[in-house]
């Protein structure tokens, strides 16, 4: 059975990728549990909350490119940030991701003597952790694609679809990005645009949710890029939710 190397673990947050900075990832899910038993139950009786994570990075200071320190100080007075870390070797297309939307609650500095500065920075989510899949990566993409379809299920009235796209860079051009799904793999059905990014021609960073049941399986990213010159370093990551967001 194959086994990941955490050495090949990858961290975006908004606009930059810290996979080159950070030395240690920490992803904790909390599922709060409310005593609701009555004084003559025989049984203690819980009700289940809604999930919420922290997400822990360990790096080193630096204000070198991507500016570690200056855009962790900058979200400290920020909130609903983008963060996705994926397990998968360089983060590839169709590997696996997991993303949330969180505030920093905690961005220590700490230095001996003799040792490099440390900064550690711990990111509440204030909604639930998602878990889903990388439709696209790539770091230096010129030209308009679509993405291998990936059949992640239908979705009910109680679920949606969450989408993250981060853009670390784009050359000189335009991006447009939506995720349509379909019944067949082939996408020669009936496809529907389900997720639609706003137009990127800079460094961004969006997250984008649809609501509501629909009996497609298959999913696929669709970019479309114009430009001189585009380079667009680019993931998109998509999850099915059971939960409000």
């Amino acid at each position: 059975m194959a086994r990941s190397f955490a050495g090949g673990t990858d961290i975006f947050v908004d606009e930059f990728d810290f996979s080159g900075v950070i030395n240690a990832c920490t992803i904790d899910v909390n599922n709060p549990m409310g005593d609701v038993t009555a004084f003559e139950d025989l049984d203690m009786t819980y009700v289940e909350g809604k999930p919420n994570f922290s997400i822990t990075l360990n790096g080193l200071y630096s204000t070198a490119s991507p500016n570690y320190d200056g855009k962790m100080f900058t979200d400290l007075t920020a909130s609903n940030r983008l963060i996705t870390v994926s397990p998968s070797i360089a983060a590839a297309t169709g590997g696996i991701a997991y993303f949330g939307m969180g505030d920093i609650i905690s961005m220590p500095e700490t230095a001996n003597v003799t040792d490099a500065v440390a900064l550690n920075v711990t990111w509440n989510g204030n909604k639930p952790l998602a878990r889903g899949r990388i439709m696209f990566r790539d770091t230096a993409r010129v030209a308009s694609v679509d993405s291998t379809a990936y059949e992640l299920g239908a979705t009910s009235a109680t679920q949606q679809l969450i989408a993250f796209q981060h853009v670390m860079s784009a050359g000189t051009g335009t991006l447009d990005t939506v995720i349509k799904s379909d019944t067949v793999e082939g996408f020669g059905g009936t496809p529907e645009t389900r997720i639609t990014f706003a137009q990127v021609n800079a460094a961004a960073s969006e997250r984008v949710v649809d609501t509501g049941a629909n009996a497609d399986t298959w999913y696929r990213a669709e970019l479309t890029i114009a430009g001189g010159s585009p380079s667009f370093n680019v993931i998109i990551v998509l999850a099915i939710a059971n939960y409000n967001p």
